[in-house]
């Protein structure tokens, strides 16, 4: 298969466990939560830091189950006919210098009108990851904000259409540098929590019913809560992920 995609098609979390003990007596474990389009599988690669000797190191990956047929076929169905809708939707909106082109959001939801269905389907195939959180006191947490650096991102060929909802959907940058997001509603809780976030990419093409070409993204999340005045931050350090 190729890496033609509506979402992503591949999740790769490197070199990390999957509990980090953050200061200030929070932990945190993260894994995938999906599992219906995506299975997690065990790689090896070779470590070549710092010029060091390549010595074996065991990372988490997160495959799309592109065996599937029940899987793969019904969203290979609805990028043809996402595909299909833009075809009907560009003669309704106004032509190229001649008026302001239409924006990804009134594509978006054109297709949800036409074609609810499909809009579903990427949803539910889409990766999400889980972050359950667990404090060692009774205190209150509150999740203030979601800061996601984008290290490196490298675009594949072909392209996917997504959807983009409000709250922990997450549309993640292409270009490099940190992007914060405002979860709302914030999540607050006492000795535990849980966030789920659900990626898609910022890698769009306008001209072409707004795909997003695959790519893969290195990418690090840090989760900043407050406690009682105080700022407590739980990170993934750096990992992969193909959108």
């Amino acid at each position: 298969m190729s890496r033609y995609a509506i979402l992503t098609m591949g999740l790769a979390v490197l070199a990390f466990a999957p509990e980090v003990t953050i200061a200030q007596s929070l932990n945190m474990v993260w894994g995938l939560e999906n599992t219906y389009s995506y299975y997690e599988k065990k790689e090896w690669q070779p470590n070549l830091t710092d010029n060091a000797p390549a010595t074996p190191e065991r990372y988490r990956y997160f495959a799309f189950a592109e065996g599937s047929r029940e899987v793969l076929e019904p969203w290979l169905e609805c990028v043809n006919r996402v595909m299909n809708l833009w075809k009907d939707f560009k003669p309704t909106q106004p032509i190229p210098g001649a008026g302001i082109k239409p924006t990804r959001e009134e594509f978006v939801e054109y297709v949800a009108q036409k074609d609810p269905g499909c809009i579903g389907r990427f949803n539910r195939t889409a990766p999400v990851l889980y972050f359950d959180f667990t404090a060692s006191t009774d205190k209150q947490f509150v999740l203030e904000r979601i800061e996601i650096t984008t290290l490196s991102f490298s675009e594949y060929k072909g392209g996917g259409f997504a959807e983009r909802q409000a709250g922990y959907d997450i549309l993640l940058s292409h270009s490099e540098g940190m992007k914060t997001y405002l979860p709302e509603p914030r999540l607050v809780f006492k000795e535990h929590g849980r966030v789920t976030l659900r990626f898609w990419s910022d890698n769009f093409y306008p001209d072409h019913a707004w795909v997003a070409p695959m790519g893969e993204y290195t990418i690090e999340i840090e989760f900043v809560f407050t406690t009682e005045g105080k700022t407590v931050t739980a990170s993934t350090g750096p990992f992969k992920i193909e959108v």
